[in-house]
């Protein structure tokens, strides 16, 4: 449950930190007070959007840090562990918010995204409005309160599953049906593309080794004549290289008698005609195995020009084409076992209808099931927000088609006396509808497993004896679950376990300013008292202000 809620720099709201207690919360306060300002607050700690016009100071940031006690809330704790946001069973929501617009998000002191934010802000509290209670007319809103009631949580989650997988297997269906239909135009394509590139017999290192072979053939003269000139001025007979080192080394033999220190370079001589020597065999053995053939020249440049031409064609490199060829075949697999496919999917699609129905029958018999006890409560509670002689009840039928919800069509139809025909709840007055929906939610209350509900002013419209009842049944939901209730009856704050005040004060009407505060046991009776009698609290006002909330105050 919320269990304080610091608030700074918000609107006309400059500091607040309120502790929020378990049972039945009421706010109240005079009309333009900033009561608004406390769910505006809450809604922005949970990652509603924001507009930069709430900031008080544009100088400084507005903050809002939610806290809440999660220690029996399993769900959360899950999540929080999911997300890697746990923190010593601590759950604190943060909202940074600044006046060019941005915001910053945090929860247990880690930044996190606004999406994420929100997410785990719905499993926290849920907020109704001032007209929430016209989603009761709408029928997937029904059906919803209904589910909750049956406990169809697990059983609607699992159906959803599999109609969720059912719809993507239709979706594959239709996909391979959509390809097959036009199978034989593009088969006719991809087997032309196939014969075109096979005629060439390209394995996967053919085109470097093309290309080696085309410059190598096509410099054959370039290489012979470089050849021959290379082993002519190594080993001509006249002038050749070898032939003056065989000279030099001669001349230095003749004088070794003289110097016999010249016999290392006389060895150095002679390991260079050596090495000289070995290079002339090597390349004149080279020159040997060099062949001009114009033939397979020609040969070469078809082939490496047909193949770059049709890596253009297929937008890859000449390297890459024969992985081309790899793909074609792939493709033309897929296609010509298409219809093979389709069957196999047909199959899991039969499975899988199979498990939706079933699921959906099974949805079906647990919401007949809880109707009766669900009508039996919200007939039971109506008599307590005064309307004694209306009845209620739900009309369940099939659907033409299954959906995401199941095979059901709820209905919530009421009369309201006994004499007249069941109609619609669009048919009842505004204040009816109202407290129709406030019977609904108290009765699914306990369902829900939300650890605070908030109410903004619900009770618009009613009054007196009404009122009263109305109280009595949201002090019935706050022994629930923490209950939060905006509101400007006295009857129903009355009934409230904790009141909270807003007040606005302003200096010279320039410097407007908002508190919000506890109070306390004779505080509350002044506050209700006001609440009865407006500007002025009276005698007669305060001790009917002690009459209401004697039940509270003993």
């Amino acid at each position: 449950m919320l269990t304080n809620i610091n608030i700074s720099n918000l609107s006309i709201l400059k500091y607040s930190d309120l502790k929020i207690k378990s049972g039945m919360t009421a706010i109240t306060g005079e009309t333009g007070s900033g009561k608004s300002i406390f769910l505006q607050a809450l809604n922005l700690s949970l990652g509603h959007r924001h507009d930069s016009s709430i900031i008080r100071d544009n100088k400084k940031p507005a903050v809002i840090t939610a806290s809440f006690e999660i220690e029996k809330l399993k769900n959360i704790i899950e999540w929080l562990k999911d997300n890697d946001l746990i923190d010593d069973m601590n759950c604190i929501l943060r909202r940074v918010i600044y006046s060019n617009g941005k915001s910053k998000s945090y929860i247990n002191d880690y930044p996190v995204t606004l999406k994420k934010l929100k997410k785990l802000g719905e499993k926290l509290i849920n907020i109704h409005g001032q007209n929430s209670h016209n989603d009761i007319l709408c029928k997937e809103k029904q059906l919803y309160f209904v589910d909750h009631f049956a406990n169809n949580k697990d059983i609607l989650k699992s159906f959803q599953y599999y109609y969720s997988k059912l719809n993507e297997i239709e979706k594959d269906i239709l996909i391979k049906l959509e390809i097959k239909k036009n199978n034989d135009s593009k088969k006719e394509l991809l087997q032309f593309q196939l014969l075109e590139l096979k005629e060439l017999s390209l394995k996967k290192s053919d085109y470097e080794h093309f290309e080696k072979q085309y410059n190598s053939l096509s410099n054959a003269d370039i290489l012979s004549d470089t050849l021959y000139q290379v082993t002519s001025n190594i080993n001509s007979e006249s002038d050749g290289i070898v032939k003056t080192l065989q000279q030099l080394k001669k001349k230095l033999c003749e004088i070794m008698h003289l110097n016999n220190s010249v016999q290392n370079s006389i060895s150095m001589l002679e390991d260079s005609i050596i090495n000289l020597q070995e290079i002339d065999n090597e390349l004149s053995s080279q020159a040997q195995n060099i062949v001009s053939d114009n033939t397979l020249l020609q040969e070469l440049e078809n082939k490496i020009s047909k193949i770059i031409s049709l890596s253009r064609k297929y937008n890859t490199t000449p390297n890459t084409l024969y992985n081309k060829i790899e793909d074609i075949e792939t493709e033309l697999y897929r296609l010509e076992n298409c219809d093979e496919e389709i069957s196999h999917l047909e199959q899991k699609k039969m499975a899988l209808k199979k498990i939706v129905n079933e699921k959906a029958d099974l949805l079906t018999e647990r919401r007949k099931k809880s109707l009766l006890l669900f009508s039996k409560e919200i007939n039971k509670k109506l008599k307590h927000v005064n309307l004694e002689n209306a009845i209620f009840k739900v009309d369940i039928t099939s659907k033409k088609a299954i959906s995401e919800s199941g095979n059901d069509c709820i209905s919530f139809l009421m009369t309201t006396n006994d004499k007249s025909n069941f109609t619609d709840l669009k048919s009842i007055s505004g204040g009816e509808l109202s407290r129709v929906a406030l019977v609904i939610m108290a009765t699914c209350a306990s369902k829900f497993k939300m650890p605070t509900i908030v109410f903004d002013e619900i009770d618009t419209g009613i009054s007196g004896k009404t009122a009263r009842k109305v109280g009595n049944l949201l002090h019935q939901i706050g022994t629930e679950t923490q209950l939060i209730c905006v509101t400007h009856l006295p009857q129903v704050a009355s009934f409230a376990d904790t009141q909270l005040f807003v007040e606005k004060h302003s200096d010279n009407y320039i410097n407007v300013k908002t508190h919000i505060i506890e109070l306390s046991k004779e505080e509350r009776i002044n506050e209700v008292a006001r609440l009865l009698g407006g500007e002025y609290v009276t005698k007669a006002s305060k001790a009917n202000a002690i009459e209401l909330l004697a039940h509270q105050i003993n």
